[in-house]
């Protein structure tokens, strides 16, 4: 599917409730939807609603063949593969119903915690993408309030008014010195209005069937919308223990 214009998010809905059954159980390598512009071979550029693999290559420093998921954002100019990405327009639209993140309540001990915004039912996070791998990546930034009781990181989202720059605010030359960054003016926006969304995000404990991705890929189960409902046993644990929010992979290195 393709379009030009029009509001992205109305059109986003219809088309992934008409193409995309929906996964309830993301891991890295697994596929799921985005929205890019791209050019077809006539060399008009229109917005498409596409899957791809949760995961880039090539962005790990001396590790090619680790699949980022997340890029953080204060890194978008300093890895080479996100500066690469970002200065060629590869700017894409994640859309979710809610993230989730691990909460370790005592040694060895992960539990779910669905993140969500129920006031919103579709949150649009900013992404990357990679053409030629068929995958992409979600922008982060620190986490606040709520989500940062769980996690030190969120994604990045992008309101439905900013949603056609964020698609194309990529491409295009790099600014001179003492020049207006528009890519940089851009980032901050989407970290301000990101913030907003943070307040209204709530969070409650799911089942640990989650964690066990490869059973659910053998039971089929990654389409189970049961696995996001609340689990009351698991609520109690988070609820009575004592554990500090999860820490990014570039924290963890840090603490060794």
């Amino acid at each position: 599917m393709s379009y030009d214009g029009g509001e992205i998010s109305t059109i986003l809905r219809s088309e992934l409730d008409a193409q995309w059954s929906g996964l309830y159980s993301m891991s890295p390598g697994v596929r799921g939807p985005f929205v890019a512009e791209r050019a077809d071979n006539n060399g008009t550029h229109a917005r498409a609603l596409v899957t791809g693999t949760w995961g880039i290559q090539g962005a790990a420093w001396g590790k090619p063949e680790i699949k980022s998921i997340n890029a953080r954002s204060d890194n978008l100019f300093r890895v080479a593969k996100w500066r690469e990405l970002y200065r060629a327009g590869k700017t894409a639209l994640v859309p979710m119903n809610g993230y989730v993140e691990f909460v370790e309540t005592s040694p060895k001990y992960k539990v779910p915690v669905f993140i969500h915004d129920n006031t919103t039912p579709l949150l649009t996070a900013a992404g990357l993408y990679d053409e030629e791998q068929g995958a992409y990546t979600i922008i982060t930034m620190e986490a606040d309030l709520g989500a940062g009781e769980v996690h030190t990181r969120q994604p990045i989202f992008v309101p439905e008014d900013m949603q056609d720059r964020w698609l194309q605010v990529g491409a295009g030359d790099t600014p001179g010195k003492g020049a207006t960054d528009k890519h940089k003016e851009t980032l901050a926006e989407l970290r301000d209005f990101s913030s907003e969304v943070t307040e209204r995000l709530e969070y409650y404990a799911i089942s640990r069937d989650y964690n066990n991705t490869r059973k659910l890929a053998a039971d089929d189960r990654r389409a189970d919308p049961s696995l996001i409902e609340p689990d009351p046993e698991m609520q109690h644990i988070i609820d009575t223990a004592d554990f500090e929010p999860a820490l990014s992979p570039k924290e963890r290195k840090a603490q060794r």
